[in-house]
């Protein structure tokens, strides 16, 4: 269920959008609790697309309110902001190694239980250590290798050429009805304007 849709089961909706009068829902969005959700929902990963499903709005309106209302602007710049945080720390906590508690619960023969707590180590990933420093080492980390090239071509036909290419036109061209003779005299010519060169 849509966070607008909460709104919309208002009883006094007199078929106005959701009870609210014109210039109302986007208040309602601006409230403190509301940004709160907004933050929330950007925080949990939703794009603009799912966000603005989740107000009940269209992108285009998202957009053109982020654009008007500040506090909606950075209740969004928020949640993105510490998502992208969190992303960050995981990724990081991922590529050094981390230690942390398990907890498991252990059935004794006389029908107690016990809490077994026991501190396990995660060793750094190597795939994850990598792409971390592809992305934030510098150009000396990085797996794209730019290269300056010039490329210089010199197309001469040469004899030989003209010998293993020739029997596949010729009979395409007489397939098509084209003398053959015409292109033995324009490939001679072509050749010895090559060759003068």
């Amino acid at each position: 269920m849509t966070v607008a849709k909460k709104i919309k089961d208002d009883p006094d909706d007199n078929g106005r959008r959701f009870g609210f009068k014109k210039g109302e829902y986007v208040a309602h969005w601006q409230k403190p609790e509301q940004l709160e959700i907004i933050t929330h929902l950007c925080r949990m990963g939703l794009t603009k697309v799912k966000l603005a499903e989740q107000m009940d709005i269209t992108v285009p309106t998202l957009n053109a309110w982020i654009v008007r209302y500040p506090k909606i602007a950075e209740a969004i710049k928020a949640g993105f902001t510490s998502m992208q945080t969190e992303i960050d720390n995981a990724l990081y906590k991922r590529a050094r190694g981390f230690w942390f508690e398990e907890k498991s619960v252990v059935h004794k023969s006389d029908g107690s239980t016990e809490t077994k707590i026991t501190d396990k180590y995660i060793a750094p990933d190597p795939a994850t250590l990598k792409y971390v420093k592809t992305c934030t080492g510098g150009p000396e980390w990085n797996e794209r290798i730019v290269v300056d090239a010039k490329v210089t071509a010199d197309m001469t036909i040469q004899d030989h050429n003209i010998n293993t290419i020739f029997p596949a036109i010729a009979a395409l061209l007489e397939k098509a009805g084209v003398p053959v003779s015409d292109l033995e005299n324009a490939l001679k010519e072509v050749t010895d304007e090559s060759n003068t060169r």
